[in-house]
C-alpha cells in the first residue's frame, strides 16, 4: 500500500498509468482535487474496479478534466451524487446510452436540462416527463422530439401547462393526450 501522508504535495508526480500503482492506491483517501490534467488524460475511466473506489468522492472531481469519451457512464451511480455535481457535469458530451436514467434524479439537473440529447430513444423511454421542468426545453428539444410518440403527451399530463405549445407542430399532436383542463388561452392560440 501507498502512503499517502508520506506523498504530501507529491501526489501530481505519481503515474498514475501504472495499473499496480493504481490498484495499491487507497482511493478513499485520495484528495481527487490534487489530480493533475496528466494524470485524468491516463485514468482508466471505464474500469469497474477504479470507479468503485472513488464513487463517494465524485463531487471533489474536475468534472472539467474528466475525459467524457473514456467515461464508463454505467459505472456513475447518479442517486448518490450531489447537486454540485450534476451541474459541475457536461451533460451533452455524457453518452446518453450508458446512463442508467432511473438512476438520475433530474430535478438536479437543473438548468442542465438542456443539455439532454432528446432523440436519444434510451432517454425519451426512461424519463418521468412529470417531473421534468418542461419550461425547460430548449428549442433544440422541441425540434427533435417526436411528438406523435403515442403515450408521450399522457405522459406530461400533469405539466402540459408549462410547455411551449407554438413549438409544438401542430400536426404532431395526439390532441386526445392534451389536458385541456390545465391550458391557457395562449396555450390555446399556440398550438393553433
Amino acid at each position: 500500500k501507498v502512503d499517502l501522508k508520506k506523498l504530501g504535495d507529491n501526489f501530481g508526480a505519481l503515474d498514475l498509468s501504472n495499473a499496480n500503482l493504481m490498484a495499491a492506491l487507497n482511493w478513499s483517501k485520495v484528495d481527487l482535487s490534487t489530480l493533475t490534467s496528466e494524470q485524468y488524460a491516463v485514468i482508466d475511466w471505464s474500469s469497474p474496479e477504479f470507479f468503485s473506489k472513488i464513487q463517494k468522492n465524485l463531487s471533489r472531481l474536475d468534472w472539467s478534466q474528466v475525459p467524457y469519451d473514456a467515461m464508463n457512464w454505467s459505472l456513475v451511480d447518479f442517486k448518490k451524487l450531489k447537486a454540485d455535481v450534476y451541474e459541475a457535469i457536461d451533460w451533452a458530451n455524457v453518452n446518453h446510452d450508458q446512463v442508467d436514467w432511473s438512476k438520475v434524479d433530474l430535478k438536479k439537473l437543473g438548468d442542465n436540462f438542456g443539455a439532454l440529447d432528446l432523440s436519444n430513444a434510451k432517454l425519451m423511454a426512461a424519463l418521468d416527463w412529470s417531473k421534468v421542468d418542461l419550461s425547460a426545453l430548449t428549442s433544440g428539444q422541441y425540434a427533435i422530439i417526436d411528438w406523435s410518440s403515442p403515450g408521450l403527451l399522457s405522459k406530461m399530463k400533469k405539466n402540459q401547462s408549462q410547455l411551449d405549445w407554438a413549438q409544438v407542430p401542430a400536426e404532431d399532436i395526439i390532441w386526445s393526450e392534451v389536458d385541456f383542463k390545465s391550458l391557457k388561452v395562449d396555450d390555446y392560440e399556440a398550438s393553433d
